[in-house]
C-alpha cells in the first residue's frame, strides 16, 4: 500500500480506495481517491477519454 501511496490516514494498516488510469506505455495517467466508490469509475473513464482525445490519431 506504501509503494501506491493508498495508505488510509490515520489507519496505515488499511488502504484507502484508489483507482489509476494506466496508459498503454505504463504511465499513471490519473489517479483518483476517495471512500466513496460512487465516482471511481466515471471518473477514470473520463481520463481515459480525455487522454484518447490527446492522441495524434483521435477522430
Amino acid at each position: 500500500m506504501k509503494s501506491y501511496r493508498a495508505v488510509l490516514i490515520p489507519f496505515s494498516s488499511y488502504a484507502s480506495r484508489t483507482s489509476y488510469a494506466i496508459a498503454p506505455n505504463g504511465t499513471i495517467m490519473a489517479v483518483y481517491t476517495s471512500l466513496d466508490p460512487a465516482q471511481h469509475v466515471t471518473k477514470m473513464l473520463d481520463a481515459l477519454r480525455q487522454w484518447k482525445a490527446r492522441q495524434p490519431d483521435a477522430h
